[in-house]
């Protein structure tokens, strides 16, 4: 796998973690933009909630 994409996708999880602390959106909002972050970049299992 691409480290470059194992860091990118580690970082949007914790963009959408803080957006759904602060209430900008709701946690089925991130889940769903997690999935699409997944099937996009394609990270190592580890980094998959």
């Amino acid at each position: 796998m691409n480290q470059q994409n194992n860091v990118k996708f580690y970082l949007m999880q914790k963009a959408l973690e803080y957006l759904v602390e602060k209430d900008v959106i709701t946690q089925k909002e991130s889940d769903r933009a997690s999935r699409y972050n997944a099937e996009i970049l394609r990270p190592d299992r580890e980094y998959i909630r």
